[in-house]
């Protein structure tokens, strides 16, 4: 007799127990299109009461409170709290709207197209302008890069400036060629004659090769890798230069730069210009061409800076 009375004083204390629980449920939706919202925390300030609402914007949580302060909390939305009262054992809360919250972003400004060789996961290799300047003397610039594995480049026409350039057995076609960031390849075949180039080298910053299929805003087709040249930008302190080349088989080059440094309205100007002839290295391969790179450049604020670059190469080249 004294078992039955404790099992059922067990069993009401069971019953109570249960009644005490009351279940809290609703749906959360976006007050501007009413799409349900999921990941929402619902949670209860000074107590261990949360829970997280469905894809479908449904929730559901329970409490032994007869009133309870609950905060709903989504990263892309306002914070919602409200003061709940129970007044049944159930109680449905319906439709919960939140109000989206705008994400203000600092700005990015890009200054250049170049890859960090150390973050990044496909194969680069790059030239600095002095390597460039000191290697490269009378050859078209694709071919310097030849000291790079997995990239062959020649001499096509066997005029000056004439090259072919091809990465990982992928010719021109297939290979995207930019100039700070900018397609420089013929829109028909994506060739690049790089003739029409002739005196570039001397204003280049970098080059940067990378190998493989490359990702680029423009439309390139870059399957077999992609190759970057970045220009020289203004230097803040005045410079100037004057040069002359002269090679075994009769090609000379006088060049000139100039470089203003920052101004008092602040501008930055820089400039180079150069003249190259002669006979060739072999019978119809005289050149006569003159190349100019002209670069302004100034900061109009801290958001704002204003960049304008003309270049060119107007020649005359024999072929064999």
């Amino acid at each position: 007799m004294k078992r039955i009375g404790l099992f059922i004083v067990n069993l009401l204390l069971i019953t109570h127990t249960l009644q005490a629980q009351h279940p809290i449920s609703g749906i959360i939706q976006e007050a501007e299109t009413g799409l349900p919202i999921g990941n929402v925390q619902i949670t209860s300030p000074g107590s261990a009461i949360g829970t997280t609402s469905n894809t479908d914007g449904s929730f559901l949580l329970t409490t032994d409170k007869n009133n309870i302060h609950l905060t709903f909390h989504h990263l892309s939305y306002k914070t919602l709290s409200r003061y709940i009262v129970l007044h049944s054992q159930e109680m449905d809360l319906g439709i919960i709207q939140l109000e989206k919250l705008p994400v203000n972003l600092d700005e990015i400004n890009i200054t250049g197209g170049m890859v960090t060789e150390s973050n990044s996961p496909i194969t680069i290799s790059t030239l600095t302008g002095k390597e460039i300047q000191t290697q490269l003397g009378d050859q078209p610039l694709p071919l310097l890069m030849n000291s790079i594995p997995g990239i062959y480049s020649t001499r096509t026409g066997g005029g000056s400036g004439d090259a072919e350039l091809s990465i990982r057995g992928f010719n021109q076609q297939n290979i995207g060629i930019l100039l700070n960031g900018i397609p420089i390849g013929s829109v028909e075949n994506g060739l690049v004659y790089w003739n029409n180039w002739l005196g570039l080298s001397h204003a280049i910053a970098e080059i940067q090769v990378q190998k493989g299929p490359g990702v680029s805003n423009a439309a390139i087709n870059s399957v077999g890798g992609s190759l970057n040249i970045v220009t020289s930008n203004p230097k803040e302190t005045p410079d100037y230069s004057l040069s002359y080349r002269v090679t075994s088989f009769g090609n000379q080059e006088i060049s000139f730069s100039a470089n203003s440094g920052i101004m008092e309205n602040g501008w930055n100007v820089a400039f180079y210009g150069s003249y190259l002839h002669g006979d060739g290295y072999i019978d119809a391969t005289n050149v006569s061409a003159w190349s100019y790179f002209l670069t302004l450049n100034k900061q109009l604020n801290a958001k704002n800076k204003l960049t304008i670059t003309l270049l060119g190469t107007p020649e005359i080249h024999g072929q064999r």
